[in-house]
Parts: C-alpha cells; structure tokens; sequence
C-alpha cells in the first residue's frame, strides 16, 4: 500500500448553489451515500470528512441523490495520479481513479466558497505548491539543491515550465536533472527513481525550456542554440587580417573603408 499525500484541487463549478449534504461516492463505499463517508460542515462552505481509511478505485464528491451536486474529474479518462491539480466540473464527468494503487487518507477538505478541495494523506498535511527544477550546477545553475527557489517552475499554458538562458553546453557533457516538489526531497519528484539526462548534438551556448506536467506525468527539456549567443561569440572573435579594398594589407589606422577579416572566418567592412 502506498501512502498518500494529497490531491490539491481547483474546481469550475457552474452554479455558487451547494447541497446541505455531500458524500464521498465511490469504489470504497459501493458508491453509495454513506453516512460514514458524509461531510460535516458549519456554514455551507468548507465541507470536512475527518476519517482515516484506504482510498481505491475510482470516486466522486457527490450528493445523494446523484442530482446536481456531482463532482467528477474534467481530466483525460482513465487513471490520474491524485496528488496532481485537477480541473472539476458540475456534472457528470469522468471519476477520479486511483488505478492500481491504494492510499492512505486522513482527512478531506472541500472549499466550496473558494472552490478549492485538499485530501491529506496519514503522513500529514504535504500540500504540493510548488515544483522544482533540480540538477548539475552547469545545467540548472545550482548544484542539486530543490530549495533553490530561483528554479521553480511556474504554471503555463497547462504544463510547469522554466526557462534557462545562456547556458554553455558541451556534446560530449553529462548533464542530467529532474524535479522536486515543496522544495525537498521525498514528496514527491519525477523521474520517481534516477535522474533524467540532457545531451546536446553540439558544443554551444543554448536556451533550454525544461517542463513538467504532473497529471500526466510527462516531463522533458527542449534546447535550442542561442542566436544571441552566436553574435557574441562572433564579436569576440580575434581580427586576423586587415585589407583595403583592393586587398592590400593595412593597418586599423589607415583612412578609409577596410576589410576586417576574423578568426571564425567572418568578414566585416568598416572604416
């Protein structure tokens, strides 16, 4: 059995009215309404099942009468891992699934006002509220450290991403990375085990967009050679050769237009 951590959740709701009474529905309880998987709540807001059970299956927020008030998963069909953000949706949608796995739960939490939900596995309250981009120091700027903040990574179109620029690469380098959620280790990190590697085809100066999507579990960099980087490397480049315009040899000093020849084999006319 796997412990759980938590399933942070933000919900699309069409209608700011909510049933008196909620239940968790699902694998666990023979999806029916049962009074020990019922809601408690004080002010029609925050709904709180307090309980220490297993979680399996597939599930849904629901009321009893499966009427309005029936929350399922907006996301992909099929299994999706539960400690991830979801989309919700009033309606009848897609449940949520644990697959294979079985998790321990200690208490869920509904924010209906702010239309939130957190599920808080036995090992405490491990809310995932950020993701990390962690690996060699040449790559990521930092060596191995997830609490290097400056490396988190921000949510953008659907997936996390970061972005690191101006970063000297070699073909024949090892360069690896991954990422950590909370800022540590052992919450959660993708890949699970071992450490995902970038190669690039040549020796460069690239822009590299790392991206993560935790729902799917998908994980990848793309990198790109730097176009400013490729400028300045060719202004740093060493003036071997200096003519006029009739292929004389000159020096910097002469008067008028010059052919300034350089080291990476570019050429530039200027006075």
């Amino acid at each position: 059995m796997k412990k759980f951590l938590l399933l942070a959740v933000s919900m699309l709701l069409t209608s700011s009215l909510f049933a008196a009474d909620l239940y968790l529905r699902g694998a666990v309880t023979s999806w029916a309404a049962q009074d020990a998987f019922k809601f408690t709540t004080t002010d029609g807001k925050i709904y709180t099942l307090e309980k220490e059970f297993d979680l399996y299956g597939e599930f849904k927020f629901a009321d009893a009468s499966w009427g309005a008030d029936n929350y399922g998963s907006a996301a992909n069909p099929g299994t999706v891992a539960l400690d991830t953000e979801f989309g919700l949706s009033n309606g009848s949608l897609t449940n949520f699934n644990c697959g294979s796995n079985t998790f321990s739960v200690k208490k869920i939490v509904l924010d209906m006002e702010n239309l939130t939900g957190t599920i808080y596995g036995s090992s405490g309250e491990l809310v995932i509220s950020s993701w990390t981009l962690v690996g060699d120091e040449a790559l990521v700027g930092v060596d191995w450290d997830p609490a290097a903040t400056e490396n988190d990574l921000a949510f953008v179109g659907g997936v996390y991403q970061i972005t690191k620029t101006g970063v000297t690469l070699a073909a024949d380098g090892l360069y690896q990375y991954k990422f950590a959620a909370n800022h540590a280790w052992g919450i959660k990190e993708f890949p699970a085990s071992g450490n995902e590697e970038l190669v690039v085809p040549s020796d460069g100066v690239y822009d590299i967009v790392f991206a993560l999507n935790p729902s799917t579990g998908e994980y990848g960099a793309d990198a790109k050679l730097s176009t400013a980087a490729d400028e300045a490397q060719a202004n740093a480049a060493e003036v071997v050769g200096i003519y006029n315009m009739i292929g004389q040899p000159v020096s910097a000093q002469t008067p008028g237009l010059k052919i300034f020849v350089y080291s990476n084999g570019t050429t530039e006319k200027k006075y």
